[in-house]
């Protein structure tokens, strides 16, 4: 009564084998890129990979800030702000970029 495509929908598939471990699915990714996506999509997994990122940004950061001189990025940045400061300050109110500052008494008349 019942037919073999019935019974085959039924059965699920058959396993293909082992899951592959995390560290050898970060190795297949690179060496076997097909076989390691298709274990990946049967039976994702992503606390390791976060794990993994979050150890990298970490080194990296770690290894990264010692060599970055803050002291005249920072002086830089302060640098730049003073002369904006000044430029805003210097400018007269009838320039093409007004600040906003300028009451309606400073404006120039038309006579």
């Amino acid at each position: 009564m019942t037919t073999g495509q019935d019974n085959a929908l039924a059965t699920p598939p058959p396993d293909s084998g082992p899951k592959p471990n995390p560290i050898q699915r970060v190795i297949g990714v690179i060496f076997s890129p097909d076989a390691t996506m298709q274990s990946i999509a049967k039976r994702p997994d992503w606390v390791f990979p976060l794990v993994l990122l979050l150890i990298t940004a970490l080194a990296a950061g770690i290894i990264i800030a010692p060599r970055v001189d803050f002291a005249s990025a920072c002086a830089r940045v302060d640098g730049a702000e003073q002369e904006m400061s000044r430029s805003r300050s210097t400018r007269p109110c009838g320039s093409p970029r007004r600040s906003g500052r300028c009451s309606p008494t400073s404006l120039p008349s038309s006579v």
